[in-house]
């Protein structure tokens, strides 16, 4: 990760997902912080701005392309990638897609493009 970024957050309805994903990213030198619900996520990001945004499709309370939307109406630069388990997902602009199930040297890859394809 660039010595640069700040804040990943990662939002994600399923507890083994998040487990999984902070196993994954531990010793990256980024901070992260994990949220089961995207209001939660939503009004975190509000508060600390932050630089990326790594969500799960498919939620009960908000589905990740609108938790992007509305958070990208106060950070238009946040880093957007979504999860899910549906391969016939197609591309959204310019949010990026991982498919679940996905490997740490999966995620880091998707990580990396996504920030370098940003900047």
């Amino acid at each position: 990760m660039p010595p640069k970024l700040k804040r990943i957050e990662i939002v994600d309805n399923d507890t083994a997902i998040l487990q999984f994903m902070r196993r994954a990213l531990d010793g990256l030198g980024c901070d992260t912080c994990f949220h089961h619900c995207p209001i939660e996520a939503l009004e975190c990001l509000a508060s600390n701005k932050g630089d990326i945004l790594l969500t799960d499709y498919e939620m009960p309370e908000m589905e990740g392309p609108e938790l992007i939307a509305r958070a990208k109406l106060f950070l238009p630069n946040l880093i957007s990638i979504i999860m899910s388990g549906n391969d016939n997902l197609l591309p959204m602009g310019s949010v990026s897609l991982i498919s679940k199930p996905f490997s740490k040297s999966m995620l880091v890859n998707t990580l990396s493009s996504a920030i370098a394809i940003d900047h």
